[in-house]
């Protein structure tokens, strides 16, 4: 576990998508996952 800023981005076909999103929610419920590369890259930019 961190408090350090994490990113997740799933392609919406990804066969395990229900996976991924129920273990970022369990690990990290402050983290929004995001389904496209548009999505990810406008998160990093708003860190900056």
């Amino acid at each position: 576990m961190t408090t350090k800023p994490l990113f997740v981005g799933v392609h919406p076909d990804y066969a395990r998508i229900a996976d991924v999103e129920l273990q970022t929610r369990l690990v990290r419920p402050d983290v929004e996952i995001v389904y496209s590369v548009q999505a990810l890259a406008a998160q990093l930019r708003h860190l900056m």
